[in-house]
């Protein structure tokens, strides 16, 4: 039907041409976008590698390099409390490096329903990780149908974040920060799921991006240099730091576990780059977490 348009006969180099333009549009954005979100997305990669060093150095074939007794879950060994951890970080730690490489490109959306999962899915390994029993459970299911009563059963319908209020009790979370984190949990959990679920207000406003320093909404296929990105960076970046410094202090506090061999696979360079993440996070955000709690009991 649109052939007769044509004035003349098109070549690959044509599509070619048309393919270089659409690259070339992406790395001008992202050029911006790494300019414009530089540290923020310096960290956002430092807490990516952490978690990626943690799923390496979390199982061994030799059972004294491990963290948790082998047979934690199970008196045969099967499965490996070790190697379901590992894979799950290894899971977070890729779909955090999806989300991140997305921002870079100025696909803030599309980041926003990753950011959706990485929430949920770092929120359980720490439920997984605290509580054996919980985790006992959650090896039970070996189909669809099993996986989804489960995950009812373990995560629905604000369980998750209930259990993770009570882990920060026993963690020493004061009263009003658990509060604080627990309405923040809800808020962003609807927010985000917007993005997941494909909502009208998502998909309108999530298509378009704007330059930073302010201009004009305009379409964002592709992406492109997108100002919209910083407040997905800033939540990533919560999500992660708050996940290692839970994980940690579970192992640490609840269990009382530290690997035997800490040179033995990553286990050094992965609490390096946790303190790393911890102290970066807490200097540049920490005054904005205390003031946005503190106008949050304001309004109580």
């Amino acid at each position: 039907m649109y052939e007769p348009h044509f004035d003349r006969a098109f070549w690959l180099r044509d599509v070619d041409a048309c393919l270089r333009f659409i690259k070339r549009q992406g790395e001008d954005g992202r050029k911006a976008n790494l300019k414009n979100l530089d540290e923020s997305l310096s960290l956002t990669h430092l807490s990516i590698s952490c978690v990626g060093l943690l799923a390496v150095s979390m199982y061994s074939e030799k059972h004294e390099s491990q963290l948790f007794p082998v047979n934690w879950l199970d008196e045969s060994g099967r499965p490996n409390a070790n190697h379901v951890l590992q894979c799950m970080l290894a899971q977070l730690a890729n779909y955090s490096l999806s989300a991140a490489l997305s921002l870079e490109m100025g696909l803030d959306n599309p980041a926003r329903a990753l950011c959706r999962v990485i929430s949920e899915l770092s929120e359980q390994v720490l439920v997984l990780t605290y509580s054996r029993d919980d985790f006992q459970s959650y090896i039970k299911n070996d189909d669809e149908k099993s996986s989804t009563a489960i995950w009812y059963t373990l995560f629905a319908k604000g369980k998750l974040n209930k259990r993770l209020n009570e882990i920060e009790a026993k963690l020493g979370f004061d009263a009003e920060t658990r509060s604080y984190m627990s309405s923040m949990r809800r808020s962003n959990y609807e927010f985000y799921s917007q993005a997941v679920h494909h909502s009208y207000i998502a998909n309108m406003v999530g298509a378009q991006v704007s330059k930073f320093g302010g201009s004009n909404l305009r379409l964002g296929v592709f992406g492109g240099e997108n100002s919209t990105t910083e407040a997905t960076v800033n939540y990533l970046n919560f999500s992660l730091w708050f996940f290692l410094v839970c994980f940690f202090a579970i192992l640490d506090k609840h269990h009382g576990l530290h690997p035997q061999h800490p040179k033995d696979s990553f286990w050094m360079e992965a609490f390096m780059l946790y303190f790393c993440v911890k102290e970066t996070f807490l200097l540049t955000n920490i005054a904005d977490f205390v003031r946005n709690r503190d106008a949050k009991r304001r309004t109580v």
